[in-house]
């Protein structure tokens, strides 16, 4: 709960900001070294299941939905997740995502190794229509677990504006993932 508030407060500093006139984003940061993880590389097959909360601009929840699918991540010979193909996951990859039947645009803002666990953060933002625009921020976390399983966690924060007004969305889900 602690960690959500803590989402929220960031978002609605995010949103002040631009509010109070900043027409421009600081620029992209150059693209990162690569990093090395002990995550064996292969192709890692499981089930993410999670929930996913929308909250309108009063922060009173409208919808709570559960969420489960199969995911396969697929990992390089250095050990990181292939987000896009042929390109190594390293801060300032740009890449597309998609989510209830948008696609938006990311950047890997962080990647960080600590022990058998990598972290990777990112921004996106998208304006699937004149009316609409979406944007926010989530993290990938890997824990491996020899000899072949790593622990998968997706968190994201979705922040929208719409005709009806101002919603934001917590999604997080977790699967366990085997390579064969």
């Amino acid at each position: 709960m602690i960690r959500r508030i803590h989402i929220m407060n960031l978002w609605f500093l995010f949103v002040a900001t631009l509010a109070v006139g900043c027409d421009t984003m600081p620029a992209a940061p150059m693209l990162g070294e690569p990093v090395q993880t002990p995550i064996p590389s292969g192709i890692y097959t499981g089930r993410l299941m999670g929930v996913s909360r929308t909250y309108d601009g009063a922060g009173a929840l409208v919808r709570e939905l559960p969420i489960e699918f199969p995911v396969s991540p697929t990992f390089d010979v250095s050990g990181l997740p292939v987000i896009v193909p042929g390109r190594q996951s390293v801060v300032g990859l740009v890449f597309e995502l998609s989510f209830g039947g948008n696609t938006a645009t990311g950047t890997i803002k962080s990647v960080n190794v600590s022990g058998n666990r990598l972290v990777i953060g990112y921004d996106f933002s998208s304006m699937p229509d004149p009316d609409i625009s979406i944007s926010g921020s989530g993290t990938y976390t890997y824990e491996f677990a020899p000899p072949n399983t790593v622990n998968y966690t997706s968190s994201v924060f979705e922040g929208a504006t719409t005709p009806q007004g101002f919603f934001t969305t917590i999604t997080e889900g977790s699967a366990q993932v085997v390579a064969p």
